[in-house]
This record gives C-alpha cells, structure tokens and sequence, in this order.
C-alpha cells in the first residue's frame, strides 16, 4: 500500500521566497529520470531554470520529444523578450517515458464536436483535453507533475510540460502546457505567460466570465486608472484597432467584452502575435526577480581591505544580448567610469582613512516603465594611510586562555591574513614588569608553562607585518590553586525569567575557569541539546510551553568536566488565545479582517484552515500581511475566492510570514495553515492587514513615535541602532526590507520590559530606501531607513 505525505517545497532566490507547492508524495512513484541541459550549460546558480518535461511519448519517441524541446529553445532565442534575456535562462530537458503514446480525451466539453474521439490512454503524467468543461484546455494531474519535480527538478523556475497529442491545446497555471499542433511553440510562449508572468487571457469569449484584474487585463475605463497606465501617452489613447499601434485601453480581454486589454494585438490574445510592450515588461521584472546582473567577481573576496598599491577590481555581469547592461563605478560617491567592468583602484585618487568604491549594474534595455530598473551592486571599504605608507596588521581577534591548569595555559587567538610573526607577553596583574616577550612565528597559539598556581595573570598579543606592528590585546586568567583537581562543582545554579518559550538559567562562576558544558532537555524526551559557553548565564530560546525541562552545568578543565549541577523547571503556559472567527475553514466561509489591527487565531487540528477577507474601494493599493508569533511552521497565502493563488510567503521554521502586494480594488482572500499539518491548540498566531494608496509607504505605521521605536543614526552608511521601548516581555520578530516589501533578513529577538537597543550593519546594502519592522503578538511598528553613501 502507497504511503501519502504532505512536503512543503519552497525555493529561494536572493532571499525572496518565489515558489511553494504541497506535493502527494507516493512511495511507489518516486523516480529518477535522464537529465540534460540543452542550453547555457553553466555552473552558475544565477539563472533561471527551465525545465522541459513530456507526457504521452513513449521511450520509442524520446528524440521526438528531444527535438521539439530544441524547437522550444529555438523559439525562445528569437521571441522578444526572451531573446534578450536568453542568458538569463538555463533549459533542461528531463525524458519522462509513457506506457502509450498520445493523452486522455474524455469527449465532456460542449465545445468538443466531432474533432476527435473519446480517449483515455495511459500516460505517466495523465495529461487531458475538457478540463473545466474547455476542450482546448489540456492539464495533467498536478499531484504526479509535483511529485515529480521534487524527485527531478527541485530547483526549478519554470516548468514547460509537452504532450504527444497534435490536437490543438494546452494550458498555464502552475506549470505551462502544450501540444503538438502547428502552432505548438507559439502556444507554450503563451502559456509561459501566464505561469511565469502571471499574465491574463487577451481574448474575449470561452463561456467562463470574466476573468478579473491582471497586470495587461483590467475592468477600469479610465486610462490612469489602468495597471499599464505608465505607458499609455493620457492625450491620446486609442480605444479601437485601427492602425494604431499604441498602447491605450482597448476593450475585450479576460473572456467578455467589458474588460480592457493594453493593445490590439499581442500574444496573449493571439498566440501568434509576439508579446505587448506591458506583457514584455512583466516577463522581464519577474526575469530580474530571480536573478542579480552582478554574477560573480575575481577579486572581492574580501570587501574591507587596506590598500598599498593599485590594484584593478574586476566583476562579471550577466549580460543580455543586446548589450543593455551596463556597470557603473563610483568612488566616495562620485563617479569614477562607466560600461566597464574592471576598475583600476590607485592609491593617489584614494582620500586618508576609510574609502567607499561601489560598483553598480543597471539594465538600460527600456522594458521597464511600471517597475523601478533593477540596480545590483558590490562595496568595497578600501583603508588609506594617512602618511601613504603600508598601514600596520590589524590586531588579533578572539584573543583568550583556555586549558587552564595550576601552572599552564593555552593561549589562542584567530590571526589576521598575512601576518609573518606575533608578539607576546605575560605577567602577574600585581607587577608592572612585562619580561621577556615571546616572539612566535605564524600560529594562532601557544601554551605557557611555569605559572604559579592559583595567581591572576595579565597577557597581551600583537600582530608583526612589513617591520611595523599593531595595536595589543590582552586577555587575563587565574591558574587553579593546586589543591584541586581543575573542575570544581558550579554552584548557586538558578532559573529565571519563565516564560512560554524561554528561560534564562545562571550560576556563580568558578574562579580560573573560562568555560562551562550546558545541557537541557524536556523530561519527556531523550532529546539533549548541549553547548559549551564562557559565560556564567544561558538563555533558552523555543522552549514548548507548559512543559518540565531538566538543566544542568559542568565545568570544563580542557578535556575533564566537572561534577553536574541540575535544576529542573517548567514554562509558562500560553496566554489563552481568543479564537473569534471560528468557523471559517473555507474561502466560503472567511471571516471579515479589519485593516491595520492585529488579530489571533488558532489552527486548532491538523487539516484545520482559517480564511479571512478584506475588500478594497481604490484600485491601486499597497497591502501588507503578517503572520507571525508562530511557534510552529505556518504558511500564508493571498488568493482570489476561486482560488488563484496571488502571493504566498512560506518561510521555513517559526519564521514570521510576510506578503507584499499592490491590489486593484475587490475582494480578497487571506488563507493561513499549518505546513506538513502543523497545528496547535494552545499557540496564537498573529495576523495582520496594513493598506496605504500607491505612493504612500508600503507597511503599516511607518511613522511611529519615537519613544515607542527610533533609529539612530538615519540617514546611515554603516552601523545603526534600532531602540524600541517593550510594554511587555514577547519574543520578536525583527524584519528588514527593501521598498518593494522583499524581505532582506528576518530573526527573532527576546524584548524585555523597558528599553531594548538593537544594532546592525547596513554597508553591504546598495544606497535607497528601506523599512525596519518589529513585530510581536502585542503590536508592529516599522519605520523608514535611509541608506546612503554620500555623507
């Protein structure tokens, strides 16, 4: 008997989540199949994956298939916009065999008549036409196409199915589909538009109603009010065919007659057609979205350096083949060469002190007139003398003793790149004599004997480069006293702070001792999780709640442990959770969600779905929603009431969920589960819905007061400070994004009462606008951050 479970797959580019799917995963069907990249055999992970797969040829057809996978390719290299791009893209052909030959035709569509008979052959992937009651709509069962691609393809971007079938048909969704009809190549561009653009259907009538709001499809009458709005010239719109070739509002997309498309013709109504200047823009912005024009770089592996000569900094862009990407140097903010990709780096142009050179790829191709142009960059923090001569080592880092005896310690340290040699020094804390200095060739330890036990000892280091040296640091221990063994018991060993999730356990520390074996575990698991720390208190970070822990420490004398000491406590139990919209398990029956107003919920069992609806009046509004204080593994999904998935954020673990979306007005549908049937009676999830017109900031209570939440300094270049003011304990969500709302990192921080002061550093990120969130069960706050160089 096949054995069903349920597998979230998730795939990340760039740190942005772009594709989730639960897949049916039978023991039976798991297979491996031939692989072949049938173009841009690259190593290189900047690119986007097209995998080419068949249904209904058998293993006697396999170079049919072959060949028509190399047509696809072909058609791709001179269809614009993917001929531009076609470097951005890598395609794979898989060769899937079927038992027979062709695909199901059930003869259940109206729209059938007597063009073919019924069928039902036997294919691996069970591809059919009358899905839907459409005869042309030709699908096969998603649950094998997904449990395939977790086998064959889990790195995919784009998936093209090809059926062996010459019957005119084929499909988008998920995955694009397409038959063996003349016009065959034509049809998987188009239905490449809709499954990696998210393109609507041009045409006008198939019997279905209309479609709704897509980014070339809309029902709004004025042209200002249109998604394409930015290409249209307001003055002049043309509304009929004509001989007009301007994009405008003309009527008829979507299956009827009321709703508007960009132009007369293109190839999301034809397949015969090429595409439209805002379908290619779509095509193009989601072709950015999984790539970076910056793919690699010869000589940056180190992004801070001094610098003592000059030096030529290189980088590799991913270029398109009409040579729209172009790269940009500058140096403290001034522009220093442009359309080149090597920049010589000399010292003379160099100011004294800390140097800022960026390097910055654009694509000037002219596709993008709704999306801002998509600006890669690499920083180098390049240090300058102030006297032009070699700048000293910089010190040592991690400079401390271990293995401490009564007359001996080991002392160690992580040494800076190409030092030759180190100094060293050691006295007792009562003398001011340093004595002899060690001079050590290039090591990163040292073990010093003949100490007096039970005595506090100073030792200072320094790095030795080029005849100059650096600055000292210095580390202090006490040597054991010789009537003990090295590892005496800890004592005063405590737990405070219980909450839910966390515990914070502490002890006295043993004199000369630098570390100390922790181990925790619940007592009703064997599961121990153990770490070695060389601090005198721990914290316990996603504890279960209302559960009995058992802790314990032992000192640690180089490879002898003390005597355990044990402590055992219990979490908190959770707050009680008000599960208000109860029962709302169905899009049918979601629950109202007010705007920009935290509400709980519970997934109570393990095929429990809560859905939630919101509708807006405006047609171009910014929404962000928020999913978190998630203890378990939660997904979030933003569809339509018939189910068309509009966004999705599926973080892995307690990860908060965020979406980020521009809407048109309507109503909308929020869907929150558990993944892999995570559920939970006691935890509350937080769920949140924030709106502002276009134009506005993109996330809710960007201006919040600054005694509740502040940065300092901002504008920053570097480092800064986030202080936030907690009217309650809560583990918190700590979210950085860019203004599209793309999540650049996101972790979790204990929040104490009172003030909470948090750093970061944001050189690495390009100059623009960016938003801090902080968001727990209690409330969200975020505030706008500048980034800029020119300061």
């Amino acid at each position: 008997m096949d054995t069903t479970i349920t597998i979230q797959i998730f795939l990340r580019r760039g740190g942005i989540i772009f594709l989730m799917m639960l897949l049916a995963i039978t023991e039976s069907s798991a297979q491996i199949f031939p692989r072949t990249t049938i173009w841009n055999n690259v190593t290189n992970t900047n690119r986007i994956n097209l995998y080419v797969i068949p249904d209904g040829f058998t293993t006697a057809e396999m170079p049919l298939f072959a060949a028509e996978a190399n047509k696809l390719v072909e058609k791709l290299k001179n269809t614009s916009p993917f001929k531009e791009y076609i470097n951005f893209l890598r395609v794979l052909r898989v060769d899937v065999p079927s038992v027979q030959s062709g695909c199901r035709h059930p003869h259940s569509a109206s729209d059938c008549g007597t063009m073919t008979s019924i069928d039902f052959k036997e294919t691996y992937f069970k591809s059919s036409f009358d899905i839907g009651g459409i005869h042309r709509l030709l699908v096969p069962e998603f649950s094998l196409v997904q449990n395939f691609l977790f086998q064959n393809a889990p790195d995919y971007d784009m998936v093209i199915m090809i059926v062996n079938t010459p019957v005119y048909g084929g499909s988008g969704g998920t995955i694009a589909t397409y038959s063996l009809h003349s016009s065959s190549v034509d049809i998987a561009l188009h239905e490449l538009g809709h499954s990696f653009a998210d393109l609507g259907d041009e045409y006008t009538s198939t019997g279905s109603g209309c479609s709704g709001e897509y980014a070339n499809v809309t029902s709004f009458s004025a042209p200002t009010a249109a998604p394409w709005a930015a290409w249209v010239n307001q003055t002049t719109v043309p509304a009929t065919c004509g001989n007009s070739s301007d994009i405008g509002l003309f009527k008829g997309a979507g299956y009827c007659s009321t709703q508007y498309r960009p132009k007369c013709t293109c190839k999301m109504r034809d397949v015969k057609k090429e595409y439209c200047e805002v379908c290619s823009e779509q095509i193009v912005h989601r072709i950015h979205e999984l790539t970076s024009l910056l793919e690699s770089n010869s000589n940056t592996s180190q992004s801070y350096f001094n610098l003592t000569k000059d030096t030529i900094l290189t980088a590799n862009l991913l270029a398109t083949t009409n040579g729209s990407v172009a790269a940009h140097w500058k140096l403290n903010g001034v522009k220093k060469a442009e359309n080149v990709t090597f920049f010589n780096c000399q010292s003379d142009a160099l100011l004294p002190g800390s140097n800022r050179l960026v390097l910055y790829a654009t694509d000037n191709a002219g596709f993008l007139k709704i999306y801002q142009k998509p600006i890669d960059s690499l920083v180098w923090i390049i240090q300058k003398a102030s006297n032009a001569v070699p700048l000293p080592p910089a010190p040592p880092e991690y400079f401390s003793a271990s293995n401490i005896k009564e007359t001996q310690a080991t002392l160690s340290w992580l040494a800076p790149p190409d030092v030759g040699s180190f100094h060293l020094q050691i006295k007792k804390i009562t003398t001011t004599d340093w004595g002899v200095t060690f001079v050590l060739g290039n090591t990163n330890n040292f073990i010093t004997n003949g100490l007096v036990e039970n005595s506090d000892y100073e030792v200072r280091l320094r790095a030795i480069k080029g005849g100059q040296s650096s600055a000292y640091v210095s580390t202090n221990f006490k040597t054991l006293p010789a009537a003990t063994n090295g590892c005496n018991t800890a004592t005063n060993l405590a737990v405070a702070d219980v909450l839910p999730s966390s515990a914070t356990v502490s002890w006295f520390p043993i004199v000369g001792l630098q570390s100390y074996m922790l181990k925790y575990r619940a007592l009703n698991s064997s599961a121990v999780t153990s770490t070695i720390i060389a601090n005198t208190k721990y914290t316990f970070y996603f504890l279960q709640p209302n559960t009995d822990y058992t802790a314990s420490v032992q000192a640690l004398c180089g490879n002898i442990y003390g005597t355990p000491v044990t402590i055992n406590f219990k979490t908190k139990p959770m707050e009680a959770c008000p599960d208000n919209f109860e029962p709302n398990n169905t899009a049918s029956a979601a629950s109202s969600l007010p705007f920009n107003t935290l509400v709980n919920g519970l997934i109570n069992v393990t095929n429990d779905e809560d859905y939630y609806y919101f509708s807006l009046s405006n047609n171009a509004t910014n929404v962000a929603i928020t999913l978190n204080n998630l203890l378990l593994d939660y997904d979030l999904k933003l569809q339509k009431l018939d189910g068309t998935v509009l966004a999705f954020s599926a973080a892995s673990g307690k990860t908060d969920e965020f979406i980020s979306k521009t809407l048109a007005a309507g109503t909308y549908f929020i869907r929150v589960y558990g993944f892999s049937g995570n559920f939970s009676p006691q935890n509350c999830y937080g769920l949140r819905v924030a709106v502002s017109p276009v134009g506005a900031v993109p996330l809710e209570n960007a201006e919040a007061a600054d005694t509740e939440m502040n940065i300092s300094p901002n504008p920053t270049s570097g480092a800064m400070q986030i202080y936030f003011y907690a009217e309650k304990e809560a583990e918190t969500s700590v979210m950085l994004t860019n203004s599209f709302g793309y999540v650049l990192s996101d972790e979790k921080k204990q929040m104490r009462v009172g003030d909470n002061k948090l750093t970061y550093d944001v050189s690495h990120f390009p100059d623009g606008v960016y938003y801090v969130r902080l968001s727990n069960r209690y409330r969200t706050l975020t505030r706008k951050l500048v980034v800029t160089s020119e300061q």
